[in-house]
């Protein structure tokens, strides 16, 4: 594991954009995951305008999850639409995409990775998942409402994952993971060979000086 603590969220986002641009020159894969959500929505602004790196035009952009029934059906969908307008993200379909690709990834506030739940087992790789109770209230949905999900069962595959993790709320969430608590499923990204953890002052302040 490799863990950079960024003094401001330009630096952060700027060194984002660049391990984009080098795993997307090093590694041979044919697709990139990308999170919905606020994390990374500067990043995202900065993309617009066609400032994004030119490699991407030639990738199949993922989501990694999507809300699937109700009134906020599809909300992640619309997310990249908005933010990402001149990028097409496929939402997940009925069939896992199985080919190679690297990943960007947030960390949920109940140690989810996408909407890999506590509840669901390790290895789950793929399909509809019941939202918690705590992901429901974020997204203000009702517990148990079903969305699809790509899992640690696939990312854990990928030959490159990159965690980006920022802001104080998650603090105590982000100490439990360096710490390797088990009960979070983000722990299992720990034992992947070519993670990079991306964090922002305000959580690097006490986390063990690893770059």
């Amino acid at each position: 594991m490799k863990l950079v603590v960024h003094k401001t969220h330009e630096e952060l986002f700027t060194s984002t954009n660049d391990w984009l641009i080098h795993e997307l020159n090093k590694t041979k894969v044919n697709a990139l995951f990308l999170p919905a959500g606020n994390t990374l929505k500067p990043l995202y602004k900065r993309w617009r305008g066609g400032n994004f790196p030119p490699q991407l035009k030639n990738f199949r952009l993922l989501q990694l999850d999507e809300i699937i029934e109700g009134e906020k059906q599809g909300i992640f969908q619309f997310f990249f639409k908005q933010e990402l307008p001149e990028l097409s993200v496929e939402a997940p379909s009925e069939k896992a995409y199985e080919g190679t690709a690297i990943a960007i990834l947030g960390l949920g506030m109940n140690g989810h990775i996408a909407f890999h739940e506590p509840e669901l087992p390790p290895d789950f790789s793929f399909g509809t998942v019941a939202l918690s109770q705590g992901s429901a209230q974020n997204l203000g949905v009702t517990p148990g409402t079903k969305a699809c999900s790509y899992g640690l069962g696939t990312f854990l595959r990928l030959p490159s994952l990159l965690l980006v993790v920022t802001g104080e709320k998650k603090q105590e969430i982000f100490s439990r993971l360096l710490k390797q608590d088990p009960a979070l499923p983000a722990t299992q990204l720990l034992k992947h060979p070519n993670l990079t953890i991306f964090c922002d002052s305000s959580l690097g302040k006490n986390s063990p000086k690893i770059t």
